[in-house]
């Protein structure tokens, strides 16, 4: 089966939105990235750390985003996930 990579660019306030969205579409799989929380990360994390990777430094300044995979014959799923997300 294909998948589409479908990524839902917001705000940190409105990851809960979306993803509230997400889930009252049965879409309970899904990435989120948000540069606050790698920044909370980086600032509060315990124990000794000597090294984080540099893909993981790039969630710094990364674009808040939450990234859905559809099939990629899912148009109706989609139309839904739009009209869902105007609201």
């Amino acid at each position: 089966m294909n998948w589409a990579e479908i990524s839902i660019f917001t705000t940190t306030d409105g990851i809960d939105a979306v993803s509230g969205s997400l889930m009252r579409l049965g879409i309970t799989g899904f990435v989120i990235k948000d540069a606050n929380d790698f920044e909370e990360f980086l600032n509060n994390k315990t124990g000794n750390w000597d090294y984080i990777d540099d893909d993981l430094m790039g969630l710094k300044n990364c674009e808040t985003s939450i990234t859905v995979y559809l099939p990629e014959n899912a148009e109706i799923c989609l139309k839904i996930l739009r009209k869902s997300l105007k609201h």
